[in-house]
């Protein structure tokens, strides 16, 4: 047996001692729970799902622009017909209406000219731009031009009407050889007691399937009768927006 005084005694070495670091899993322990490493893991990977997603989505989207180019760069066309009148430098009628066809005209500018003098066509009929008359009432002119707001028996000339329109005036116009007392009574419903930017009138020159025409700078609605409801929206769209127009003026 070995005397154990003699291994505690002078000389003897012990051997080193050995000691174990319990796992610490407090919350000052320097070791992470393994549930919490996975709870990152998955927060990453959703992310970088969502970010996949989104990239998958982006390159669909434009791979079906660039496979279809024409729906960027050719938009549906507008809808309309071609103005008969305005010939090489024609421009799209705004889409025909029920009842009617309002056309959009060309630019005849809006230069004035004295009375009787000559100057190019117009480019509408009725012109609702170009060259026209800027007068006192005259012997040649005798409405003067433009001519006073309100109702007429007599049809005035283009040179005089174009001034009215270019004050941001509506024309209300009949073509009725054989007469037509029911459309005059209901254009003459329109004008208001205080006839500020309106003219009455007969117009010779309406085509043909239409009697009426109600014109604004630079357009005109043809209408076989008198639809209130369109010449409405007409006036609506169109009064006091002209170059010069003035409201409430006398002329």
């Amino acid at each position: 047996m070995t005397d154990r005084n003699k291994l505690d005694g002078p000389g003897y070495d012990a051997p080193p001692s050995v000691t174990t670091r319990p796992e610490s899993s407090g919350p000052g322990g320097s070791d992470k729970k393994p549930s919490s490493r996975r709870g990152k893991r998955v927060l990453i990977l959703a992310i970088a799902s969502l970010l996949v997603i989104a990239l998958v989505g982006g390159v669909v989207l434009t791979s079906q622009a660039l496979n279809d180019p024409d729906e960027l760069t050719n938009p549906p066309p507008i809808t309309g017909t071609q103005n008969p009148d305005a010939g090489s430098q024609g421009e799209l009628a705004v889409p025909t209406r029920a009842g009617g066809q309002e056309v959009h005209d060309p630019d005849g500018g809006g230069v004035h000219i004295q009375v009787g003098s000559a100057h190019a066509a117009y480019r509408s009929t009725p012109a609702t731009s170009g060259p026209h008359w800027s007068t006192r009432p005259t012997s040649a002119a005798p409405s003067g031009a433009p001519a006073r707001w309100g109702t007429y028996t007599e049809v005035l000339p283009d040179e005089v009407l174009v001034h009215n329109l270019e004050h941001g005036g509506i024309g209300l116009h009949y073509d009725c050889p054989s007469g037509c007392p029911d459309i005059v009574t209901a254009l003459q419903k329109i004008v208001p007691s205080n006839p500020s930017l309106f003219v009455l009138s007969p117009y010779r020159g309406i085509p043909a399937p239409y009697t009426v025409a109600i014109t604004a700078w630079r357009y005109h609605l043809f209408l076989e009768s008198v639809d209130l409801a369109i010449i409405a929206k007409f006036i609506d769209e169109h009064q006091d927006n002209a170059p010069e127009s003035v409201p409430g003026n006398m002329f």
